[in-house]
């Protein structure tokens, strides 16, 4: 008996990048987008170009890393949790800072 061909449902993962570096942003961006279930809807240099940019954009994950200002990041992280469009992950990339403790 031969083996039934079946369709599996892709489900596409969006990624908003945060970095301050534009070289690690577009290396991230290349690591990422070789994933079939990943996409990079957008990049952005700072905390509030993400505030701006995941509201526009609606991200499903916004990965924040690089070594922006700490309270920048923070703030960030708080303003985008508070809003109407909550993305489904926020991945706060620096050492030390706690979810409980950003989101507090």
């Amino acid at each position: 008996m031969a083996p039934t061909a079946t369709r599996e449902k892709t489900v596409m993962v969006s990624v908003l990048i945060v970095n301050d570096q534009s070289l690690q942003r577009l290396a991230l961006r290349v690591l990422l987008s070789a994933e079939s279930d990943l996409t990079v809807v957008g990049e952005a240099a700072s905390g509030a170009d993400a505030v701006v940019l995941c509201a526009s954009l609606h991200p499903d994950v916004v990965l924040m890393t690089g070594r922006p200002s700490a309270r920048s990041r923070i703030e960030a992280i708080r303003r985008i949790a508070r809003s109407s469009v909550l993305p489904r992950a926020l991945a706060p990339g620096a050492e030390g800072e706690s979810p409980a403790r950003i989101l507090s």
